[in-house]
């Protein structure tokens, strides 16, 4: 069902599935459409989308979220156009204003709001400047002036974001609102705002111009608004001349887990919310949110929750997930972890993905290595990764496992929240078998590297443990973090030695599987600092009723049979009785293998891990790149 095309406002898209708007941070300060933008898009197009709603517009240069944002007023607009166009699919433009949600660190920018009340869950976040009537007459007066940028530009329809706690939902949130004028108060006032950007656009783009409007059906927050607001207002859109309505939840600000559609959200009741309002309205209904298989996208539309889904991530794990649905090819299914969308964007990187290392690399190509033979030592994400690369290649492989293929990722998934990410493996593991690699399940040695005599070799031997020096840290009930969620040790009292991410990740399993205590011991003023910023809440929010006690700007001291010895930092010591102690301070490269090739005189590269420690989006990352260049 989702192959059957579907007409929005007299604009036909081939198929059911449109690709939704997601940050790549590939722009420029200009605004302008680069490259980079080109060759992403057009991948996606090629892949066989019916529509993409490229990443959200800036309606004016000082309503930017990201320095790099593209603008609606950007002078190359047409051809990211021209780019969608050619590959078949329909081109949507989507229009937002940030209103508080503006990035406060560029210059010039306008932070306004409806009432002066800032992003809850931003440290530090400014305090918005309240708009007077006259001013928000200016503001909608630049969202006309954008889409009619966007019409010039050729774009085929609009979406307009109205929600997502950007300027529109504030307005529409009573929790944000706390007007007392014609645009504060009682639901309908509070949607005036709304009303009248819907209303000067159209103006703008004339009565045959597609509108779409995005909202957040429900807030998820204690404060805002819920379902039953979100589906009226979803029948006002639709009575007033809205073309499509784009269903999805949550704030950036208050509830940004439902958001971002966060692996620890329960799939599929965002669906259910874009059921609700298509039971209300006579348009189509776009359902969005964790939609990330063929079959989930079969499903909504089957089951009438939708007409059409929004793929974001997924679409970019894998752009061409509506081709090879047609043709039963390996899907890579994204995670939801968001270490490459969201995290990857705000430290400045761009998009990026775990699975994907072609995002970003579009227009990139592999070199020609037919007849050559390389071996990869070690099966982990990198490993797999540059095989999987090397094969497309035309390259043979070896590639030598002594464990379970995966590597130490096939601890990620063993917390209950994390489970998508066991997709990763899998998708990984089975690309190993359609390419003919050819795996030898054993530690390789440089002996066995040399019987083979390869063109080159790629070492993906991970990481290890630190293990600190700490007396009595050789005891026999004294595990790495590691060893606990591999072999799923637990015991009444136990200790964790570091409150990083895989510490905290060992705590709350320990706690999970039925510790009457656990106690987290972090030399630091604060935990899990290298988490996903998301994921960190998230967790700080489940630990608050289970057995966990944390001690930051602690040291252990000494190790005893029954008790370890913890001092704080200004040397005073106490004694806690255990069972168990966690190693988790930290991982180290191993790459002991790197020295011997060098010395035996092959060429080689140090991938993953092996070459620094740190996520499973950078050993991806840098297995494409080590492949690229070799």
């Amino acid at each position: 069902m989702i192959h059957e095309s579907i007409n929005i406002g007299g604009v036909t898209l081939r198929n059911r599935v449109v690709f939704a708007p997601v940050k790549t941070g590939y722009g420029t300060s200009s605004g302008d459409i680069t490259q980079r933008h080109l060759d992403f898009y057009r991948a996606r197009a090629e892949g066989g989308v019916g529509a993409i709603i490229p990443e959200p517009l800036a309606i004016d240069p000082a309503l930017r979220e990201i320095p790099v944002q593209i603008g609606a007023y950007a002078k190359n607009l047409s051809e990211l156009v021209d780019v969608i166009h050619r590959g078949g699919a329909v081109a949507i433009a989507h229009l937002n204003h940030p209103g508080r949600m503006v990035n406060p660190k560029i210059p010039g920018v306008r932070i306004v709001a409806p009432s002066p009340i800032p992003c809850p869950n931003v440290t530090g976040a400014p305090v918005p400047y309240e708009l007077t009537q006259d001013e928000i007459k200016r503001e909608i007066a630049v969202w006309a002036e954008a889409v009619k940028n966007a019409k010039n530009a050729g774009f085929d329809a609009v979406e307009l974001q109205f929600g997502h706690g950007y300027l529109v939902q504030q307005f529409l949130s009573p929790a944000t609102n706390k007007r007392n004028d014609e645009y504060g108060g009682d639901r309908e006032n509070r949607a005036r705002f709304a009303f009248e950007v819907l209303e000067a656009v159209r103006s703008a783009v004339g009565h045959d111009f597609p509108i779409i409007v995005r909202i957040s059906a429900d807030e998820k927050f204690i404060g805002g608004y819920g379902i039953e607001d979100g589906v009226w207002f979803a029948a006002e859109l639709a009575r007033r001349g809205v073309n499509a309505i784009h269903v999805s939840s949550g704030s950036a600000c208050e509830s940004p887990p439902w958001y971002f559609q966060h692996m620890a959200i329960p799939t599929g009741e965002v669906w259910l919310m874009a059921k609700r309002v298509r039971e209300a309205v006579d348009v189509p209904v776009i359902a969005v949110g964790r939609i990330r298989t063929p079959e989930d996208a079969e499903k909504i539309i089957k089951n009438g929750m939708a007409d059409i889904v929004a793929l974001g991530r997924p679409l970019v794990a894998d752009p061409d997930l509506v081709r090879k649905s047609i043709n039963g090819i390996t899907v890579r299914k994204c995670s939801a972890c968001l270490d490459g969308c969201l995290f990857s964007i705000k430290s400045g990187k761009g998009l990026r993905c775990t699975i994907n290392p072609w995002v970003g690399n579009e227009g990139k190509a592999l070199p020609d290595y037919s007849g050559m033979h390389f071996v990869v030592v070690g099966g982990g994400p990198a490993g797999m990764t540059a095989a999987e690369l090397l094969r497309m290649a035309d390259a043979k492989v070896t590639l030598f496992e002594r464990n379970r293929l995966g590597g130490n990722f096939n601890l990620a998934y063993i917390p209950r929240y994390k489970q998508n990410l066991k997709s990763c493996v899998e998708y990984l593991v089975t690309r190993m078998k359609e390419l003919d690699v050819e795996i030898v399940g054993k530690e390789a040695s440089i002996d066995d590297v040399a019987k083979l005599n390869p063109d080159g070799v790629f070492v993906a031997t991970g990481a290890v443990p630190i293990i600190p020096k700490i007396e009595g840290i050789d005891k026999n009930f004294v595990y790495t973090g590691l060893e606990v969620l591999k072999r799923g040790l637990s015991a009444e009292s136990t200790l964790v030695i570091g409150g990083g991410m895989i510490g905290m990740e060992v705590a709350e399993f320990l706690a999970d599987s039925g510790a009457g205590r656990v106690v987290v011991v972090e030399l630091l003023d604060d935990i899990a600092r290298d988490m996903e910023p998301i994921s960190r809440a998230l967790m700080l929010k489940r630990i608050k009723n289970k057995p966990i006690e944390i001690f930051l700007e602690h040291k252990v001291t000494r190790i005893e049979d029954g008790f370890v010895e913890v001092s704080d930092k200004d040397g005073r010591a106490f004694t806690v009785e255990v069972e168990l102690v966690a190693v988790a301070v930290g991982l180290k490269p191993e790459a002991s293998m790197a020295e011997a090739l060098g010395e035996a005189g092959f060429r080689y590269a140090v991938i993953g891990d092996a070459a620094g420690v740190g996520k499973a989006v950078d050993a991806v990352r840098s297995a494409f790149d080590a492949v690229v260049s070799f």
